[in-house]
């Protein structure tokens, strides 16, 4: 028993023992192969930090050979592509180009290049003016390059110098100051003269009448040396204003009666406005106290015509082989009325849409689609009718034209200004409209923007158009119409709070709202020409699998003075006669029409219902069904001032 329990305890201890002599050379084992694979490793990431190396030195030969390539001017950057031009001067080299000098809008009427040849060469002070992005500028250029190159008789040096940039707010002598710099900027670039430059250099601490001395010496020496008259033109010259304009023009005449030998035989002011639509310290046009009073005439600039239109595309079908048919011509001059930055836009985006898909169709929707992204864009072009708005005198103007109001009360001066500005037209006839219809969808947004809770309320609250679509696949525009009238009976009160056009508001609105409501799949066509028998508006979902449009007639109704419950609705058959025949000539109405009136009475029509609203469906004779809708404001208004006031 005894040798029995001895012999296992010294079993277990020597398996022990030997367990422990296993796992340490099974260690030395495994320590000697991870040696030897981390040989390995080192060996491999010395030959790849080697390639590596070898690969960086291989990227800086290149570097340096692409580098000697480049300074020895053998790289060829990509040409650009010539484009229609959106932006600046128009340039030949970059741009599809009109030559001022031989365009058809400038043959009979207006600023007609031989015109203002011929008043330069009677010695004249005029100006030119015209609305933003117009060409002006590419003219008075083409003006510069005949005079200074092409006249054969060499009789004339011409400048042009901008005034754009040049602080309001500045003190007289700094803008005088500021301007001769810009002269002898453009004498050396454009005549390659620096007697301005030295001129300055020489009277830089005598500031007193700079502009009229360097005027005088300049001109006296040209007209010496090389028997030339001096030609003066400036751009974007309406940029002054207050005292710094009346300072420099009141120079500017100081020696009129010494030219052409010693002063500017010509000088030409160009900018946005006529002279008399400058502004003084207080913001107001200056009329006709300007010192400027040597004007002889104002020019302005004119619209593309349609052949213009159709030069300007014909190079664009020269250069890339893309046909665009007269239809698709006749659907841009229609949208736009050859206003010459919008031609160039919708051209421009034709560009771009056939860079991205070489088989895109230029048809008439690619169009009208094209013109609903420039009017809901914020491109600087739309954004400066935006501001123009804020004038007092053309925001009441346009608040008239859009609701059909009376405009006798508008004086003159408004109108022309207006038209001046390119925003209307005036007939022969004396019919006033909004110059086109981009403009006529642009102008009705920004009156309502200015309105920015009025605005806002739409846009938050305005579902999409397919809310309304029937099992049958028809727009239920009498429900898009219930909508919004419920949203003027919640909101009225606070969104014409202290609004500027109170009665002009819901009638604006309505046309915002309709037109944010057909902007994904139709578009809402306007009529503002004073005079016609046209409706206000046309919804148009033609483009829709089940075609339909929608024509409205919009009224306001103002009649003051007592006034009873029982009082009816008298639609007028006026009215009724027009809506009738617009339905009879208008494709896909579906022998419906609708009237829309605002009342503004105190008290509402009898049998209106707790939405404000009163209806009454009229049938003619014809079977045209006429939908009339009577919202009275007032109740509206103060129904959502209480609620306000609750809240």
């Amino acid at each position: 028993k005894y040798f029995y329990q001895h012999y296992l305890s010294y079993f277990v201890l020597m398996n022990k023992r030997k367990d422990k002599r296993d796992t340490d050379n099974n260690s030395n084992s495994d320590n000697k192969i991870s040696k030897k694979k981390k040989k390995i490793i080192l060996k491999k990431n010395q030959k790849k930090n080697n390639s590596e190396v070898n690969m960086k030195r291989k990227e800086r030969e290149n570097d340096n050979n692409n580098n000697n390539n480049y300074n020895n001017k053998q790289v060829k950057i990509k040409k650009t592509k010539i484009k229609f031009n959106t932006a600046g001067p128009s340039r030949q080299d970059k741009h599809f180009y009109l030559d001022p000098a031989s365009m058809d809008c400038y043959k009979e009427e207006g600023l007609n290049f031989d015109n203002v040849l011929e008043l330069i060469g009677d010695e004249k002070y005029f100006v030119i003016y015209g609305p933003r992005q117009s060409m002006k500028t590419s003219f008075i250029k083409r003006v510069r390059v005949f005079l200074n190159e092409e006249e054969e008789e060499e009789e004339f040096k011409c400048v042009v110098a901008s005034v754009e940039g040049i602080q309001r707010n500045e003190e007289e002598v700094d803008v005088v100051t500021k301007i001769v710099n810009r002269i002898s900027e453009a004498a050396i670039s454009q005549c390659n003269d620096s007697f301005p430059k030295e001129f300055k250099n020489e009277d830089e601490n005598k500031t007193a009448m700079i502009l009229s001395s360097l005027l005088c010496r300049w001109s006296s020496k040209i007209m010496k040396e090389e028997g030339k008259k001096l030609v003066v033109i400036f751009d974007e010259f309406d940029c002054l204003s207050g005292g710094p304009l009346l300072y420099v023009l009141g120079e500017l005449r100081s020696y009129y009666d010494q030219r052409p030998d010693n002063y500017p035989s010509s000088i030409i002011l160009c900018g946005m406005r006529d002279l008399q639509e400058y502004k003084d310290d207080h913001g107001k046009p200056i009329g006709s106290g300007s010192p400027f009073n040597i004007k002889d005439c104002s020019i302005r600039t004119l619209n593309f015509t349609m052949k213009d239109v159709r030069d300007l595309f014909k190079q664009y079908e020269d250069e890339y082989g893309n046909n665009v048919s007269d239809e698709v011509l006749e659907k841009i001059f229609e949208w736009t009325q050859g206003q010459p930055w919008l031609v160039n836009k919708i051209g421009r985006s034709i560009m771009e849409k056939h860079d991205k898909d070489e088989n895109i169709d230029i048809s008439e929707g690619l169009i009208d689609r094209i013109v609903q992204e420039i009017i809901i864009s914020r491109v600087t072009h739309i954004d400066s009718l935006g501001t123009l708005l804020k004038d007092d005198r053309l925001r009441d103007l346009f608040t008239r034209m859009v609701t059909k109001e009376n405009l006798d009360e508008i004086d003159e001066n408004t109108l022309s200004l207006a038209s001046d500005l390119g925003l209307i037209t005036i007939t022969n006839n004396n019919k006033k409209a909004i110059s086109n219809p981009i403009y006529q969808h642009i102008i009705p947004r920004f009156l309502a923007l200015q309105n920015t809770s009025a605005s806002n309320i739409i846009v938050r609250k305005l579902p999409d158009y397919s809310k309304y679509m029937t099992e049958e696949g028809d727009i239920d525009m009498d429900k898009a119409l219930r909508d919004f009238f419920l949203l003027c009976k919640e909101n009225l009160g606070m969104i014409t709070t202290n609004s500027p056009f109170k009665e002009a508001l819901p009638h604006i609105l309505l046309q915002f709202y309709l037109d944010k409501f057909s902007n994904s799949s139709g578009q809402t066509r306007r009529e503002y020409a004073l005079g016609d028998d046209k409706v206000d508006l046309v919804v148009d979902f033609s483009k829709l699998e089940n075609p339909q449009c929608f024509p409205i007639e919009i009224k306001i109704c103002t009649t003051t003075g007592r006034r009873n419950n029982n009082r009816k609705l008298d639609i007028g058959s006026e009215v009724i006669k027009q809506i009738v025949g617009y339905v009879n000539r208008l494709n896909h109405s579906k022998n419906r029409g609708w009237v829309v009136v605002f009342d503004f009475h105190k008290k509402p029509l009898k049998d209106t219902d707790d939405n404000f609203i009163y209806f009454k469906n009229i049938t003619t004779d014809d079977g045209i069904e006429i939908f009339c809708y009577v919202f009275h404001v007032e109740s509206a208004s103060n129904n959502s001032s209480n609620n306000n006031n609750n809240n």
